[in-house]
C-alpha cells in the first residue's frame, strides 16, 4: 500500500496565498442562530459544550396495547392504555397531540410518495379517545389534521404529572403500496405505525406538529411497550421487543430450537420449509405477547410460509444480544450473521456504545428501513448490496433511535451519519466501496446545479425526493468524512462516542452534535459547518501552478468552486519516486480560494488531484506536468 502523507494545515498557514472570495465560498453568519435553541442554553436544558443541560429532561409514556389483526384482508382492530409522563415542558399542556401516521392512506392527505389507488382507504378511523381516571373515562374533544388528531384536556397538565388515555380504533395496512412496509404475498406482511402514537414534546419546540407526508421520515418519545397481538391463518410473528410466551404459540420442534438459538451461539435454524407444510404455530390463531422496554416505537412483521434462522452471541461488555433473519428466499439467511458482525462493530469502534437492545431481526419485505430491533428490507442482488442496506439500517438504532434524533426536521443528522459512520466496516468486508466512491460521484454531479438545497434545510420542506436524499443521505456524509479529516480519526471517534452516550435515550438537536465535535476536538469548525451545512454550492478543486524554488515545490491549489473540500494529490519526482499527500479542507479556514503546499524534496514531474473519494465536478484542472527545464 502507498503511504499517504498527511500535511498538517497548521504548518502551511505562511504558505497559503490568502485571497478572500467573492462568492458563495465567503463565510456565513454562524449555524447557530436558532433562536428557540439559544433559549433552551439559557433554560439550562441545551449547552454549548454538546452535552445536555443540568435542567434537561424527557417526557415518557407506557404503552398497553391489544391488537387483532386479520391477515386476509388486512385489517387491524385496535385498543390502547397508553400513560403519558409529562416532565419536559414550559408550563401546562391543555391538549395532548397525537400521530395518526397510517392517515398516509387517507384520501385528500398531502403525499409526497407514490400511494396505490387501491391502498386509498379511510385511515386510521379512531372510535374513541377517552381520558382514564380510576373507574372513570370521559370522552374528550379531538380536532383532526392530515396525519394528527389533538385531545383537548378537561383541565391543565402540569410537569411531573401523569395522564392516562384510552383509545380505540381500526385501520387498513396498505398490501400493494410498499411504503416501508405492506403485503409480500397472501400471507406475509410487515406492518408499521399501526397504533395512535403520542407525538414528542421537547425542551426546543414544544408539541412535533409537524404532518408526514411519505418523504421525511419520524420524531418519537421513548416509551414501554406491552403488545398483545392476535394474529390468524397459523401466522407467526416477529416484533420490536421481547416474546412473553414462546411456548404457547410455537410447535414443540420450533420452541426447541427457538430456545437453543438464545444460548448455543450457532446459527439455528428455527422455522424451517417442514415446519411450514406442519405448520410452525400450536393454533389457527395465536396470541402474541410482547413486551419492549425504552424503546422510541413498536413494529411487527408476520408470515405463515417464512423460515427463520436466528443466533445468540456476547458483545465485548458480556451483554447477550440475538439477531434473527425472517426469509423466503435462502441466500436472505446470512443477514443474521451480518447483523451479528454490524453490531459487534457499532458497540466496539463507531460509535463505540453497546447496541442497546436484546434483539435485532431482518424481515425479507421491501426496501430498506429501520425499526427498534427490526429492519424491513428486500433481498439485493449483490451481497455487497446486502452489506451496505443492512449495515446502514441496524446503525439507525444508534441514529436516530438511541439519541432521539428528529427525522422529520433533520433527516441529515441520522441519515448522514448512518452513511458515514459504518462506511470503514462495510469497506472491510465488501468487495467494493458502495459509500465514500458513490458518494462523492454523486455529491460532485449535484451540487452547483441549482436544484440542491442546504444540507440544514428541514427536512419536511423538501418535496423533491432526489433533493432530499443528497441532502440528508450523501452531501452530509460526505461532510463528515472531509470533517473527519480536519480533527482525525481517533477524535471522530471519541466525538461520536460522546455524543450516542451523552444523549442516550434523550432528544438530541444537531446543534448538539455540532457542539460535541468543537468541545471534543477543541477546534473551531464553523466555517466548515457554515459551508458544508448551511450553504448550497460546486465542488471544484484543481492545480494552477507547480513552481520550484531553490530545493523546494510549491502547489497551488485553486477552490474553484464553493465547497471547502481536502485535496488528495499522487506526486510523481523527476527521479520516479511517488508520493500521495493529502491536505485537509482545514487550508480554507480563512476564506481563502488559494492555497500553496511547500513541499521539499526532488523536483516534481507531475502531479495530479485523486478525487474518486473527492467530490469534483470537473477533471480537466486535476492533472499539471511541469515545464521540462
Amino acid at each position: 500500500m502507498q503511504q499517504v502523507k498527511f500535511i498538517i494545515a497548521a504548518a502551511l498557514c505562511a504558505a497559503c496565498v490568502s485571497a478572500k472570495a467573492q462568492h458563495n465560498i465567503a463565510a456565513l453568519p454562524t449555524p447557530y442562530t436558532d433562536s428557540a435553541f439559544a433559549k433552551a442554553v439559557e433554560n439550562g436544558t441545551r449547552t454549548t459544550t454538546g452535552i445536555p443541560g443540568a435542567n434537561y429532561k424527557t417526557n415518557f409514556a407506557h404503552y398497553n396495547i391489544s391488537a387483532d389483526f386479520r391477515t386476509a384482508e388486512g385489517h387491524l382492530y385496535g385498543e390502547e392504555t397508553v400513560t403519558y409522563d409529562y416532565n419536559c415542558g414550559q408550563g401546562e399542556l391543555n391538549s395532548i397531540v397525537i400521530n395518526l401516521y397510517r392517515n398516509i392512506y387517507k384520501d385528500g392527505v398531502t403525499k409526497n410518495r407514490r400511494v396505490d389507488r387501491r391502498d386509498i382507504f379511510n385511515g386510521v378511523e379512531i372510535e374513541k379517545v377517552q381520558l382514564v381516571d380510576g373507574k372513570t373515562r370521559t370522552d374528550l374533544t379531538i380536532t383532526e389534521f392530515d396525519t394528527q388528531i389533538e385531545a383537548a384536556l378537561p383541565k391543565p397538565l402540569s410537569q411531573g404529572q401523569s395522564i392516562t388515555l384510552y383509545i380505540k380504533w381500526n385501520t387498513k395496512i396498505a398490501a400493494s403500496t410498499h411504503l416501508r412496509g405492506g403485503r409480500y404475498n397472501n400471507d406475509t406482511w410487515f406492518v408499521p405505525y399501526f397504533y395512535p402514537q403520542i407525538a414528542v414534546y421537547d425542551d426546543i419546540y414544544g408539541w412535533d406538529r409537524i404532518q408526514h407526508s411519505g418523504n421525511e421520515e419520524f420524531y418519537f418519545e421513548n416509551a414501554n411497550y406491552e403488545v398483545n397481538l392476535t394474529t390468524d391463518q397459523y401466522t407467526a410473528v416477529w416484533a420490536t421487543g421481547e416474546l412473553q410466551n414462546p411456548d404457547k404459540v410455537y410447535s414443540p420442534n420450533v420452541l426447541k430450537r427457538y430456545k437453543s438459538a438464545l444460548s448455543s451461539g450457532e446459527l439455528t435454524d428455527i422455522i424451517t420449509k417442514q415446519d411450514i407444510s406442519s405448520h410452525a404455530v400450536k393454533s389457527e390463531k395465536n396470541l402474541w405477547k410482547f413486551r419492549a422496554d425504552s424503546v422510541p416505537d413498536f413494529v411487527f412483521g408476520c408470515s405463515a410460509t417464512s423460515q427463520w434462522t436466528a443466533k445468540s452471541f456476547n458483545l465485548a461488555s458480556g451483554k447477550r444480544v440475538t439477531t434473527s433473519a425472517v426469509f423466503r428466499s435462502p441466500k436472505f439467511r446470512g443477514n443474521a450473521e451480518l447483523a451479528e458482525s454490524t453490531i459487534q462493530y457499532l458497540s466496539a469502534h463507531r460509535p463505540g456504545v453497546d447496541y442497546p437492545y436484546p434483539w435485532m431481526t431482518l424481515f425479507e419485505g421491501s426496501g430498506g428501513m429501520e425499526f427498534p430491533m427490526m429492519v424491513n428490507e428486500d433481498l439485493d442482488a449483490q451481497w455487497d448490496d446486502m452489506i451496505f442496506t443492512t449495515s446502514h439500517e441496524i446503525t439507525h438504532t444508534y441514529f436516530p433511535f438511541l439519541t432521539g434524533i428528529n427525522q422529520n426536521s433533520y433527516g441529515f443528522i441520522d441519515e448522514g451519519l448512518t452513511m458515514y459512520v459504518p462506511q470503514l466496516f462495510q469497506d472491510s468486508i465488501s468487495a467494493y466501496s458502495r459509500g465514500v466512491n458513490r458518494s462523492a460521484g454523486y455529491v460532485g454531479n449535484h451540487l452547483g446545479e441549482g436544484s440542491e438545497k442546504p444540507v440544514i434545510t428541514k427536512s419536511y420542506s423538501m418535496s423533491s425526493s432526489w433533493t432530499f436524499t443528497m441532502a440528508s443521505y450523501y452531501t452530509p456524509q460526505m461532510g463528515y468524512t472531509i470533517l473527519e479529516g480536519i480533527i482525525g480519526s481517533d477524535v471522530m471517534e471519541k466525538a461520536l462516542q460522546q455524543f450516542t452516550s451523552a444523549w442516550s435515550r434523550k432528544h438530541a438537536h444537531p446543534y448538539d452534535f455540532f457542539y460535541t465535535l468543537e468541545s471534543v476536538s477543541g477546534k473551531d469548525l464553523k466555517f466548515f459547518y457554515n459551508n458544508w451545512f448551511a450553504q448550497k454550492g460546486s465542488t471544484d478543486l484543481g492545480i494552477k501552478e507547480i513552481r520550484r524554488e531553490d530545493s523546494t515545490n510549491y502547489i497551488v491549489i485553486e477552490n474553484y468552486g464553493d465547497k471547502y473540500l481536502p485535496a488528495l494529490l499522487k506526486i510523481t519526482y523527476i527521479n520516479g519516486a511517488t508520493e500521495t499527500i493529502y491536505q485537509s479542507a482545514e487550508m480554507w479556514r480563512d476564506g481563502s480560494l488559494t492555497c500553496t503546499i511547500a513541499l521539499p524534496g526532488p523536483k516534481i514531474s507531475y502531479a495530479e488531484l485523486i478525487t474518486d473519494q473527492i467530490p469534483d465536478r470537473e477533471s480537466i484542472n486535476n492533472i499539471y506536468y511541469t515545464k521540462k527545464q
